[in-house]
């Protein structure tokens, strides 16, 4: 009989580790850091992207044809 007790307080954890909640939390902080690094590399890039395009000059003003009288309103 003792050497049954001694084995299943082998195989069940004691209630001072707590392995479950440590690897959540382990799991937590290693999600994280992996989303954190994604979205750091996703805003980069577009960053980036926007940089390399060429930006589109700018029309210029429109004027009215020559000999059209402005609106009176």
């Amino acid at each position: 009989m003792t050497a049954i007790r001694d084995e299943v307080e082998r195989l069940v954890p004691s209630s001072n580790s707590w392995p479950l909640v440590r690897g959540l939390l382990v799991g937590a902080l290693v999600g994280a850091t992996v989303a954190g690094v994604v979205v750091l590399v996703l805003t980069v890039q577009s960053h980036q992207s926007a940089s390399r395009r060429p930006r589109r000059p700018t029309p210029p003003p429109s004027t009215p044809p020559l000999g059209a009288e402005p609106s009176p309103l």
